[in-house]
């Protein structure tokens, strides 16, 4: 009897102890963020574009460490590591951005997407103005 018991004991240990990196990995959520707060951008600029990753759990236990993750980014292509991604968008188009964050001490993994738009330069060739200076807010009319 005591053996059955201690058998059954150890199995109900085993079954309640869960896999590394397997509980409460679906609550692990990585987010990206520019730091315009937009991810909708004019045309023409040379200047980088900054973007931060930050992770956490919904329920925000376990606190995480930002600086104890691993960042992967994939723009166009092309990886970046850490936690900043600064890179230019001079041409007009659509960019997606690809974020793959790793927290090593449960082993759980959040990947998340996002789109830069780059805005075309408008063309008003042959265009014709119904006035000859328009201030912010005033409506007038292209011909």
């Amino acid at each position: 009897m005591k053996s059955y018991s201690l058998f059954l004991l150890l199995s109900l240990l085993i079954i309640q102890i869960p896999a590394s990196g397997q509980t409460g990995c679906e609550s692990f959520q990585a987010v990206i963020e520019s730091s315009t707060g937009s991810f909708s951008f004019c045309p023409g600029s040379q200047q980088a574009r900054s973007f931060i990753a930050n992770a956490s759990y919904a329920s925000g236990l376990p606190v995480v460490n930002p600086d104890a993750l691993q960042y992967t980014w994939k723009v166009s292509g092309n990886t970046h590591n850490g936690r900043m991604l600064n890179l230019p968008f001079p041409n007009p188009g659509a960019y997606s951005i690809r974020l793959e964050v790793f927290e090593p001490q449960t082993g759980c993994r959040s990947v998340v997407y996002e789109t830069v738009r780059v805005s075309t330069m408008p063309d008003f060739g042959q265009t014709v103005s119904s006035s000859e200076s328009v201030c912010a807010r005033e409506v007038f009319t292209l011909k």
